[in-house]
């Protein structure tokens, strides 16, 4: 969040959303027309946000494809607004050399909250955005406790067969 607040802007009001947009198959464009075309790619996509957002809000790429918004006073309900509309400029197809290219990206959102630390916030952001692709890319997720709790359970699963590898804990058996 360091990166995204202005030098000497005051805190971040209570009510504020942070949105993480990752793009949606731009490794293809990468790889399939150019680095070049990546970059051009990723300035369009800058110029798309920029025409939505408000003076107030602050808008950062965090590295590669991936961009955070913060949105000042606006709850999580009121950013899936933006991140629809959002959605639609991005949408809009737009002409590269002789390529008509589309872009497409999945929205994490979740609440900036002043008892949350920077880097809760920004897990809480991407573990939304995780479920959005999780829900067939292009989509929007609210962060909810139930995101943690799902990781959660599945960090713990994932050490313990670790260990139960580690440890010939585990037989298998074919039918």
């Amino acid at each position: 969040l360091d990166r995204l607040m202005k030098p000497g802007q005051k805190p971040i009001n209570v009510a504020s959303s942070l949105l993480l947009l990752d793009l949606d198959g731009f490794k293809l464009i990468n790889d399939g027309l150019s680095h070049a075309t990546g970059d051009r790619v990723l300035k369009i996509v800058a110029q798309r946000i920029g025409e939505l957002i408000r003076n107030q809000d602050i808008t950062a790429r965090l590295g590669a494809d991936e961009f955070a918004v913060l949105l000042e006073g606006l709850e999580p309900e009121k950013a899936v607004l933006i991140a629809e509309r959002l959605f639609e400029k991005l949408k809009q197809p737009f002409k590269y050399d002789e390529h008509e290219l589309y872009i497409r990206g999945s929205v994490g959102i979740t609440l900036v909250d002043e008892s949350l630390s920077k880097e809760q916030v920004l897990r809480n952001a991407d573990l939304a955005m995780s479920e959005a692709k999780r829900l067939g890319k292009d989509q929007i997720a609210v962060f909810s406790n139930e995101l943690l709790d799902v990781v959660s359970r599945r960090m713990k699963l994932e050490q313990a067969l670790y260990t139960a590898l580690n440890e010939n804990n585990l037989e298998v058996w074919f039918q």
